[in-house]
């Protein structure tokens, strides 16, 4: 099976960060689309399968949490980890549907473990 993940962040230097952690750690043939807004989000995600969606919680147009809650009410259940520097959303997050919640700053050591559970070297 090939591992496939959706990173939807609208800042290209944390989107350069989640794919040097992916492809370190899970290896180089994992497909990574990115996008840049929820909106984007969304598409791919309907007409894509993927192992995991990592997406911010706070993207310009539609947020993650907006994002989350429109591909669990088209029945998509790709799981998803919100990663994020807004304080005190994880809760709201799970509500409308966030697998996971990983508080920014962005470090290997700790999202690995995350990523882990959906991909596979």
């Amino acid at each position: 099976m090939v591992n496939r993940v959706l990173i939807a962040e609208d800042d290209e230097d944390t989107r350069i960060v989640y794919k040097t952690i992916i492809k370190t750690s899970f290896g180089s043939d994992i497909i990574i689309d990115e996008v840049e807004d929820g909106k984007e989000e969304i598409e791919f995600a309907k007409r894509n399968k993927y192992n995991v969606i990592i997406s911010d919680g706070n993207m310009k147009r539609l947020d993650g949490l907006v994002a989350a809650e429109i591909l669990r009410g088209l029945g998509i259940t790709t799981p998803i980890v919100m990663v994020s520097g807004l304080i005190g959303i994880e809760e709201e997050a799970k509500k409308r549907g966030v697998t996971e919640f990983y508080s920014k700053p962005i470090k290997s050591a700790n999202l690995y473990p995350i990523l882990k559970k959906y991909l596979y070297k």
